[in-house]
């Protein structure tokens, strides 16, 4: 396994030159940068664990927490579109707690990606104003306690490679803080990997003296250690946790390089598809609408609610669902849903309750214009469904305006785009299909094989 890691190590730790293009660039940053702000490079770059060929790079503004979060806000942005436009760079407004700036520069014709945050500058970390002011403090934190800075890159490849690397809404995965806190935890990549394997839902994990102020019911807890009362894992999944475990086990077992660096995934031919698809005797229910102009974290947060609704919905009248997906682009999103049934029969058994219990009566008066019998020991009445085939079912749903749609529970970002929505089955004469591109069928080729 050593020598596979050392292989792997090659790969994702940056070069000699791409160092000092990296170092350059940052002092470039620092300098256009008002001192009294007290500029600094937090992240991967900060910490010496960013991995090859990833130019992005976080710097943070420290002001006075004298002032208010107002004063924060627009003093932060101000000087921040100074930096941007000193170094003749590109800019768009991003939000956290509070606005930023995700700013676009080009050095020796290479481009670099980069956060300009402004947060408090706070002695104390239990004193923070923001939740970004714990950033310079986690900082602190790993300069000082990591010592095997490319064991963390091997972990954020292997979490990459993996697709659980990433705190936002769309991957519910594992920050590049918490992958430092492992290897600083664990020590060496090999040693977080055995440890890993054998984690179970609800796995405590405790960096450094100080013990948790609260509990928490996620799959992860690992307690920052710069805040007691905040854990690093709070977004991790229930799925990219067994996810992360899971991959950990088959490493150990079979160590290879696809554990780093998997075979590029090519996309799934329609005629391929439809084979699949024909062979599992399921059918693809899908939804394809107009992206609409909003946050990324906000859309990925949003179509998961709306995959529940449709999953609640579908569920209750009887439809099953074996697997469900979402994918977006710039323009489009798109949400899958595997059916096993797609019709079911115009009447259901209706159980009802315990023929000696006091509710018995009521359920007798509710039904009396119903034949009534007895299976063990229950009542049952056969009722009519009012609704029995899926694709019908969906498109009503969908019908009228953003408002009624809002109204059932649509949220709200997406229910003006759906009032336009195709809905189609697959394979029953789709056109949705055709209009994608090769990403989303790069996408449905992994969403089978998961």
């Amino acid at each position: 396994m050593k020598e596979l890691l050392n292989i792997a190590k090659k790969r994702i730790i940056p070069s000699d030159p791409e160092q000092k293009d990296m170092s350059d660039f940052v002092k470039l940053l620092k300098n256009a940068t008002t001192s009294k702000y007290n500029p600094i490079v937090c992240g991967s770059v900060g910490k010496s664990t960013w991995l090859a060929h990833r130019r992005e790079a976080d710097i943070f503004l420290l002001f006075s927490p004298d002032l208010t979060k107002k004063q924060l806000e627009i003093q932060g942005l101000k000087e921040g579109k100074k930096i941007v436009k000193k170094l003749k760079g590109k800019w768009k407004l991003a939000y956290s707690e509070h606005p930023y700036l995700q700013a676009l520069f080009t050095f020796r014709k290479k481009q670099y990606e980069v956060d300009i945050v402004p947060a408090f500058a706070i002695k104390n970390s239990s004193n923070i104003k923001s939740a970004v002011d714990r950033t310079p403090h986690h900082m602190k934190f790993i300069l000082k306690n990591l010592k095997n800075n490319n064991d963390v890159r091997l972990l954020k490849q292997f979490c990459i490679a993996h697709e659980c690397y990433g705190a936002d809404l769309k991957v519910l995965g594992f920050s590049g803080y918490l992958c430092e806190l492992l290897i600083v935890k664990y020590k060496t990549f090999s040693s977080c990997i055995k440890a890993v394997s054998k984690w179970k839902p609800g796995k405590t994990i405790i960096v450094g003296k100080q013990s948790p102020t609260k509990k928490f019911s996620t799959p992860l807890v690992v307690i920052d250690p710069v805040d007691p009362s905040r854990n690093v894992a709070a977004v991790v999944s229930e799925e990219k946790f067994f996810t992360f475990v899971q991959a950990c086990q088959k490493f150990l077992a079979s160590p290879s390089m696809k554990h780093f660096f998997p075979p590029e995934v090519k996309p799934i031919a329609l005629t391929d598809l439809k084979k699949k698809i024909n062979k599992r005797k399921t059918k693809l229910l899908l939804f394809s609408f107009k992206k609409p102009k909003s946050l990324e974290d906000i859309l990925w947060a949003q179509t998961r609610k709306l995959n529940k609704l449709l999953e609640r919905k579908l569920q209750k009248d009887d439809f099953t669902i074996l697997k469900k997906g979402t994918w977006m682009d710039k323009k489009q999103i798109t949400l899958v849903f595997e059916v096993d049934n797609w019709v079911v029969s115009k009447v259901k058994k209706q159980i009802g309750p315990d023929i000696k219990s006091k509710a018995a009566s009521l359920f007798l008066k509710h039904y009396k214009n119903k034949k009534v019998s007895v299976e063990r020991g229950r009542y049952v009445v056969e009722v009519p469904r009012k609704r029995t085939q899926v694709l019908p079912y969906m498109k009503d749903f969908f019908i009228g305006t953003a408002k009624k749609l809002h109204s059932k529970g649509v949220p709200s970002r997406l229910a003006s785009p759906m009032t336009k929505a195709r809905i189609e089955m697959f394979p029953d004469k789709s056109l949705v299909l055709k209009s994608h591109p090769e990403d989303f069928f790069k996408f449905l080729q992994k969403w089978f094989k998961r």
